[in-house]
């Protein structure tokens, strides 16, 4: 199966969002959002 580079920009921040499990949620919430804000 072939990744588009939109799957691969997913998987890579399900990734980072698994690295960030052990920060509060605040922190990850802010992270999250500055993820997601870089590619739209």
């Amino acid at each position: 199966m072939r990744k588009s580079p939109k799957s691969g920009i997913m998987a890579h921040k399900l990734t980072l969002i698994i690295n960030y499990k052990h920060v509060s949620l605040a922190e990850f919430k802010a992270k999250a959002d500055f993820l997601y804000c870089q590619d739209f």
